[in-house]
């Protein structure tokens, strides 16, 4: 359901958008302001082209696929994924919208919840616009053409535990005899007090600062309640 949103003057004079559009050959402009009346009041949308394509250029004759890809090689919109569906998002949202305060709040989930996130920080070069339906550079992808991210996998018995293979890795290089308890208790706390983190690599290590713990190799803590300055719910803890 499209919604009223608000432009502002500078953004007809926003030169960075305007190449992009020269160099892409696509719409992005109108595009771009159409997309936000398809976001929810987080600036949250599903990353579904042809619909989004009727609430922002139903008449034209463009594949709003190439326009979505456009805008997020050049970070004006993120993609991830949440059990295998894929969302976007406006990361500069709050900053250009002020939301009526009667907006339903969102159903759709945050990108602090994602298995895998697309932005341009992790995408490579803009796709051949010429060949926009090929496979992915790896060969195996959605034919995005972009470079794919570490997708993160739950853990524990409640399964609120995101990790990456990665970053797994590390925990049980730096916490040999003591990773799979450590990911245990986040994932109970979790569950039985509700924590939210938006890293939970970041968090175990947070949560070892405060036994006084560091990962096997790293430097030792010189004052135990650094960790404080890591964990966003040291207050309550």
């Amino acid at each position: 359901m499209a919604r009223i949103r608000t432009i502002k003057p500078d953004f007809f004079r926003n030169l960075k958008l305007f190449r992009a559009e020269v160099e892409s050959k696509l719409p992005l402009r109108l595009s771009f302001a159409g997309l936000w009346t398809a976001c929810d009041r987080d600036g949250r949308f599903k990353w579904c082209p042809e619909e989004l394509k009727l609430d922002c250029l139903p008449y034209d004759d463009v594949n709003f696929s190439r326009v979505l890809d456009a805008l997020l090689t050049r970070g004006y919109i993120v993609k991830y994924s949440v059990e295998n569906e894929f969302f976007g998002c406006v990361p500069t949202w709050i900053k250009h919208q002020v939301i009526n305060n009667r907006e339903r709040a969102s159903e759709l989930p945050d990108v602090s919840m994602a298995q895998e996130v697309i932005d341009a920080s992790s995408t490579r070069e803009p796709r051949d616009t010429e060949n926009s339906e090929g496979k992915g550079r790896e060969g195996k992808g959605r034919g995005n053409g972009f470079a794919r991210v570490d997708s993160k996998h739950k853990h524990g018995e409640y399964g609120h535990v995101s990790l990456s293979d990665k970053d797994l890795e590390k925990l049980k290089a730096g916490f040999p005899d003591s990773w799979s308890e450590r990911i245990k208790s986040l994932d109970e706390g979790i569950e039985q007090f509700g924590y939210k983190y938006k890293n939970h690599y970041l968090s175990i290590l947070s949560w070892a600062r405060k036994e006084g713990v560091v990962p096997k190799g790293s430097e030792p803590v010189a004052d135990p309640d650094a960790w404080r300055e890591f964990d966003p719910l040291a207050d309550r803890l």
